[in-house]
């Protein structure tokens, strides 16, 4: 656990920026951020993949609305991992 805080503690502005100005990120950064909004309680919406031609919840739409959020690395770092972890 105290590794998790360290690392999201590294965290900077910069550091999200890059993140938002992603159009098509890895595999493994949309899962970090997947699990970020579920942790957040964020309301994913569903969305069409153009590629299948169908509904999918789209995560990534729901990530960067939440980066954009002026107290979103406080959040992260305030988060209250003892109570909501149950």
């Amino acid at each position: 656990m105290k590794a998790a805080e360290n690392a999201v503690n590294c965290i900077t502005k910069g550091d999200i920026a890059v993140l938002k100005g992603m159009s098509k990120p890895a595999e493994d950064i949309r899962l970090v951020t997947k699990v970020v909004c579920i942790m957040m309680g964020r309301k994913i919406e569903k969305k069409m993949n153009p590629e299948t031609q169908k509904s999918e919840l789209d995560y990534w739409g729901a990530s960067i609305k939440m980066m954009n959020e002026t107290d979103f690395l406080k959040s992260l770092v305030n988060y209250d991992k003892e109570n909501k972890l149950t």
